[in-house]
């Protein structure tokens, strides 16, 4: 059970983590942030911000085609409407439009969010994404829901996924959260 309980902390770490490197980001967070409009200047072509009012930049900002990534030296996060490059191949996904993907690496751990729109209804959708995931060789470790929304957790030894489902414009939108699991010596 302590497993589990851990696993989930580290699984609320990344939507949190994204989060707040986007609050930072857009002004929210105070202090030395980049204001909104500093931030769209910079995401039009590429530059760097100096967040922390040392006068020296440390948060670099790059736009290629539709990713939009942010470095400030330590994590790195990147946006785009594709699925991340590095998203784990032995992550099974439904198929659909890939709205949104982002990864975020902080130190030594990693973290994917992707946003599908599954042409199914919910109840559809969470049946076949929890018969992936079991062939995948994940453990369920809840799962709950109605027809119009649901979450699913599961986790392996490698991994920690969480994934959120719910109804827009008739299609079934499925949100992967998916962090990796830290190993302990």
């Amino acid at each position: 059970m302590s497993i589990i309980l851990s696993r989930r902390r580290r699984l609320a770490a990344v939507p949190g983590a994204v989060l707040v490197a986007a609050l930072s980001l857009t002004g929210c967070g105070g202090g030395g942030a980049p204001s909104a409009g500093e931030v769209l200047d910079i995401v039009d072509g590429e530059g760097s911000v100096d967040t922390d009012g040392d006068g020296e930049d440390d948060l670099s900002i790059e736009r290629d085609g539709s990713e939009v990534s942010f470095d400030d030296g330590q994590n790195q996060l990147s946006v785009t409407r594709e699925l991340p490059a590095d998203f784990p191949s032995d992550i099974p996904l439904v198929d659909g439009r890939v709205s949104q993907g982002s990864a975020i690496a902080t130190g030594d751990a990693a973290g994917w969010v992707v946003v599908i729109h599954h042409e199914a209804s919910v109840k559809e959708s969470v049946d076949l994404v929890a018969a992936q995931l079991d062939g995948a060789g994940l453990v369920q470790a809840s799962r709950f829901g109605s027809d119009d929304g649901a979450v699913l957790g599961y986790a392996s030894d490698t991994y920690v996924v969480q994934v959120v489902f719910s109804v827009d414009d008739g299609d079934t939108l499925v949100s992967y959260t998916v962090s990796e699991v830290e190993s302990t010596p």
